[in-house]
Parts: structure tokens; C-alpha cells; sequence
């Protein structure tokens, strides 16, 4: 399966190391030829999900209650949410042990409680100054919960092939990494090891498949990265994305093939229309469900598709910057900048925030810093001189200074004014310039 990657979080072990959480979804089923024996095994883990999942809705309505009890129905800010947070920790978590303990004892291992308890409280945390202000509600588990286990006593033993075993709950799996293209084996080995660390993972079901959600540890590479050094990554409607480092170096990538991509991508899509326009004609029984079910399998084609895609841009930004000895890169923040050709354009084919995200971790991996940066007329003001006007941009893959003549790639001057975006005489000149545009513009109305 294809590398799952969440949010990046760095952690400090005892040495104060800084080590580098990331998640892997692996394919797996229960080890066992004996029939009846493997029967009562899916039983037993179908009744866990179950039960999982129900603990998960009671933890919740206890965090809830603790709330209620205690009046807190005003807006949470700052230090009071810490407060409040950790009162949840030591109140809620009381109630919990007094009230589900008994009731689940029997019906969930104790390292499935802990860790249940565990996601379920932090998700609850983080949302809770949104979900007292009334911006969001509380959240509820239903079918497709994962089940949960603390990391205590979980190991890897090699199997045949490129495959492993492991034992859980008392229940024998085995991986199946098929082709392997994520290069899962190589992570397992290094698990065993003891390079990386396991940590509290999950299974997940899907129809009859059956997924570990591998959560591991890895140390944090120490590379000879310059963080004065930045790469500026401009997106455009030409090409996915166009990179160059700050400074007078003329170092410069176009990384990603827009027409390759939307070939691909538009191919899928014409598929997609044509089976959703059969589906009208198509109004029960067997026909209609396997129609359904492929319409399913081609919207998951493309998702992985633009995904795949997404990985290889990354990487691609990702060795940019370490080849240059580049210790930062600047990224584009496009919410909210308004509905210009180019931002629909990204965000519509390029999963732009995905991508964001995955260049945060494999940045993070290696050590590198990430601005989120404005871009606000990073596509109108020459790199060279610093002139600033909408007729600079001629085309989208052609710029001219209307100040000093220079003529280069557009992507490309964009890609190196968001290389300096981050720094306060870049932020001041863009400030005043607004406030001069501004200020025209009052006078025209």
C-alpha cells in the first residue's frame, strides 16, 4: 500500500533526540490455516471494532459531561484552555477509569482501552475551543473506527519472502506487501532493528480487507543545511511547480509535466462522467451496484492518481533543497487569496494542500524549515529591480520589466521573489506598495 502519511510532529526522547513520527498502511490477514480456529479470530476482532468504537462514543460523552457539569460555555482562549485542558486530563480520566472500566473490562483488552482513550481525548482537545465558540460539534465514531493498541510488547518476525509475522491481542498476522513500492520491508527491517520505534498504532477494516495503520519513530537526519539558504516554490498554471534559490544564484527547476498530468488526470474524469451518465438509466438491481461499485474504484483511481503525483513533486522540492544545501524552503498560502485564474487552477487539479503537507514532513525529516508565505504580487514584481506592476507578467510562462528590461521565465521570477517573501524589508516593500495601490484606487472612486 501507499505511504499514509499524517501531520509531522517531532518528539524528544529521554536523550533529547529529536525524532521524527511517521505512519505507514499496510496490507495484512490473519495467519492461520486451521478453519474454524481462523473463524473465531475474525469474530473475536470484528467484536473488538465493535466495541472499540462504542468506548470511543462513551469517552466522549464523559468529556462532555465534565464540561456541562462544570458550566464552561464561553470562548477558551490562551492559558485558560490549557487550564481547561488539563483539568479535562485529570477529571475526565477519573470518571472514565470508574465508569468504563467495568463496563468494557471484559469486552476490550486494557491496551486497546488505553489507547482508545488516548486519540479520542486528544482529538477532543484540540477541537474543544472550537466546539464551545459553537464552529464545530462533537465528534462521533461510527463504522470504520480503528482499533487502537498501544505499541507495549508489538514486534516484527520476518516470514517468507518479503513478508512478516506479528502477534496482537494473541492473534496471528502476517504482512502483505505485494510489489512493495512503498518500500515497506525496508521499513519493518529497520523497525526490528531498532532504528525506528513503534508506536501506538491502529487496525482499520474496509469491506473484507484488513489494514495495520503503522505508527514508528525515525531519527532526525542532522544534514549541513545553510537556513539562510532558501528555496522559493511558486505553483503555476504552466507547470506544478517551479523552484529557484534566493540570492543572486540562477539555480533554477521546473519540477511536474502540466499536460502529462491533466492527459491523465482528464482521461479519468471522462470515464467518471460517462459511467455517472449511464447510472440515470440504470435504476435497480444488479447492474445499477456494479456500476456503483466501479464509479467507486475509478473516483479512488484518480484520488491516487493526483496523490502518486503529489508524492513526486515533494520529493523532487525536497532534493532541490538538499542538493543546493538549502536549509529552508518558502511555500505559497493560498487561502484566501481570491479566485484568480491561477489559484483555482492549483487548488483544482493540484491538491494543493496536500502537497503543502507533504512537503512540511519529508522537510521536517530532513531538517528543513517551511515558511508558509503571502504571495501576494510575487507574479508582478521583477526579482531583479524590485518594480512591481500587473503588466510585467506578459503571458503565463513570460515576464518583462517594465522598469529595467529584465526577461526571464515567470514561474521562475515568482519562485525567486517567494524565496525572500519571509524577510521583513521583502514584507515592508510589498506593505507600502499595497498601501500606494490602495490609495490610488480611492482616488479613481
Amino acid at each position: 500500500m501507499g505511504e499514509n502519511i499524517t501531520e509531522v510532529v517531532t518528539k524528544k526522547t529521554k536523550k533529547d533526540v529529536k525524532k521524527i513520527m511517521s505512519n505507514r498502511k499496510i496490507t495484512i490477514f490473519i495467519d492461520e490455516e486451521d478453519k474454524e480456529l481462523k473463524k473465531e479470530y475474525y469474530k473475536k476482532l470484528n467484536d473488538w471494532f465493535y466495541h472499540a468504537r462504542h468506548y470511543a462514543n462513551d469517552v466522549v460523552n464523559i468529556l462532555q459531561c465534565v464540561v456541562v457539569m462544570e458550566n464552561i460555555n464561553k470562548s477558551i482562549e490562551g492559558d485558560l484552555h490549557l487550564k481547561l485542558t488539563d483539568y479535562l486530563d485529570c477529571k475526565s480520566q477519573s470518571i472514565n477509569y470508574k465508569l468504563l472500566t467495568q463496563k468494557y473490562k471484559e469486552l476490550l483488552p486494557s491496551y486497546v482501552r488505553g489507547a482508545v482513550g488516548n486519540n479520542v481525548y486528544k482529538n477532543y482537545c484540540e477541537n474543544i475551543k472550537s466546539i464551545l465558540k459553537g464552529e464545530k460539534t462533537v465528534s462521533t465514531y461510527n463504522v470504520g473506527f480503528p482499533l487502537y493498541f498501544m505499541s507495549i510488547g508489538f514486534k516484527f518476525d520476518k516470514s517468507d519472502k518479503n513478508n512478516f509475522t506479528f502477534k496482537l491481542f494473541g492473534i496471528p498476522f502476517k504482512t502483505k506487501l505485494g510489489r512493495d513500492r512503498s518500500n515497506n520491508e525496508e521499513i519493518i527491517y529497520r523497525i526490528i532493528s531498532g532504528e525506528y520505534t513503534i508506536s501506538d498504532s491502529s487496525l482499520k477494516k474496509d469491506g473484507s480487507d484488513l489494514y495495520l495503520l503503522l505508527s514508528f519513530r525515525l531519527p532526525k537526519k542532522e544534514n549541513k543545511l545553510d537556513k539562510d539558504k532558501v528555496v522559493g516554490v511558486d505553483l503555476g498554471i504552466t507547470t506544478p511547480a517551479y523552484v529557484s534559490v534566493c540570492g543572486k544564484s540562477n539555480v533554477r527547476k521546473s519540477i511536474g509535466d502540466r499536460e502529462g498530468f491533466l492527459k491523465q488526470r482528464l482521461s479519468i474524469q471522462v470515464q467518471r462522467r460517462s459511467l455517472q451518465g449511464s447510472l440515470k438509466y440504470t435504476t435497480g438491481g444488479r447492474g445499477r451496484n456494479n456500476k456503483l461499485s466501479k464509479l467507486e474504484s475509478i473516483k479512488d483511481r484518480e484520488r491516487n492518481f493526483v496523490k502518486n503525483m503529489n508524492h513526486k513533486y515533494s520529493k523532487e522540492i525536497i532534493d532541490f533543497a538538499l542538493v543546493n544545501g538549502c536549509g529552508s524552503i518558502n511555500i505559497e498560502d493560498l487561502s484566501g487569496i481570491g479566485s484568480m485564474e491561477r489559484n483555482e487552477f492549483i487548488l483544482r487539479n493540484w491538491s494543493y494542500f496536500e502537497l503543502q503537507s507533504m512537503i512540511k514532513y519529508k522537510a521536517e525529516r530532513e531538517g528543513i524549515i517551511v515558511n508558509v508565505i503571502n504571495p501576494r504580487y510575487s507574479s508582478q514584481r521583477c526579482s531583479v529591480c524590485g518594480h512591481i506592476h500587473t503588466d510585467n507578467r506578459i503571458t503565463q510562462s513570460k515576464f518583462e520589466c517594465l522598469s529595467c528590461g529584465n526577461k526571464d521565465n515567470a514561474d521562475y521570477n515568482a519562485s525567486k521573489n517567494i524565496s525572500i517573501a519571509h524577510t521583513e524589508s521583502y514584507i515592508e516593500e510589498i506593505t507600502q506598495h499595497k498601501k500606494r495601490m490602495d490609495k490610488e484606487k480611492n482616488k479613481n472612486i
